[in-house]
């Protein structure tokens, strides 16, 4: 279907620049025939980056040739300027497709890698759950910049607490035994304090 699809484009990009070509030989369009020029690179905007530099080269040697067989000493300076203008336009339109091109293909690389970490990120969570469902052993985590906490289903299940709704850090401290409370709440403020690991058994 693609390709099909390209031969399309290729070929109705093809008969729009060669009627522009003929057209501007025979009938003086002035600024106008600048706009038909363009188009006729616009119709081929997805297809390979090749396709597009040739037909930009050839629509620069169009316009240029057009220029040689038509120009004379009552030319005036703005169908040079218009000419100029046109030719611009093509390869600023070239270097815009090109980049558009790099950036989806850059997208498509992002997203693709994307999608691998978010299913080994799943597959992990999940034996970790598993694993911490046999061991009876919970986890949790705790984002320093909105100080919110993160428990893994085991964590939930052990303190019986509903899944999806872990407690503030000052909650979770209430969850040790009471006279190791104070304990672990220094312990924490202080690894926060100063970005220090810390293990309690």
């Amino acid at each position: 279907m693609k390709d099909n699809k390209y031969s399309r484009r290729y070929i109705i990009g093809s008969l729009v620049l060669l009627s522009v070509f003929i057209i501007d030989i025979f009938i003086p369009l002035g600024a106008a025939v600048g706009v038909l020029y363009v188009c006729s690179i616009v119709l081929l905007i997805y297809e390979k980056e090749k396709i597009i530099l040739f037909f930009s080269i050839l629509t620069t040697f169009f316009i240029l040739l057009v220029l040689i067989l038509t120009a004379t000493r009552d030319t005036t300076w703005m169908v040079y300027v218009n000419r100029s203008s046109s030719i611009i336009a093509i390869w600023v339109l070239y270097y815009v497709s090109v980049k558009h091109k790099q950036l989806s293909e850059r997208n498509k690389i992002y997203i693709h890698q994307l999608e691998q970490k978010n299913k080994e990120l799943e597959r992990s969570e999940f034996l970790l759950n598993e694993t911490g469902s046999l061991a009876k052993v919970g986890g949790w985590d705790l984002d320093l910049k909105t100080m919110t906490t993160y428990f893994s289903e085991e964590t939930f299940r052990i303190y019986e607490i509903p899944m999806g709704t872990p407690p503030a850090v000052e909650d979770g401290i209430k969850f040790y035994a009471p006279e190791a409370q104070e304990f672990v709440q220094k312990t924490v403020a202080e690894a926060i304090e100063n970005h220090k690991e810390y293990n309690i058994e």
